[in-house]
């Protein structure tokens, strides 16, 4: 079975490249000074739904909504 390079090169920037860019923006907006409650808009937005369903999320939940988003 072949892999096609395209396809390799597509994984790498959605597992590697992407997360790291995405870490690297959020620094950079908290660094220049941005308010962090709008930086972390995203992940509180995702919380504060699953717990209107009553589940109850970590932190976690929070900042991996807001890389991904």
């Amino acid at each position: 079975m072949t892999v096609s390079t395209r396809a390799v090169l597509a994984l790498v920037a959605l597992l590697l490249v992407a997360p790291t860019l995405a870490a690297v923006l959020i620094g950079a907006l908290l660094l220049f000074g941005v308010d962090p409650h709008l930086v972390f808009l995203p992940g509180h937005v995702v919380k504060s739904g699953l717990e209107t369903f009553g589940v109850h999320a970590s932190n976690r939940v929070g900042v991996l909504s807001t890389l991904i988003v």
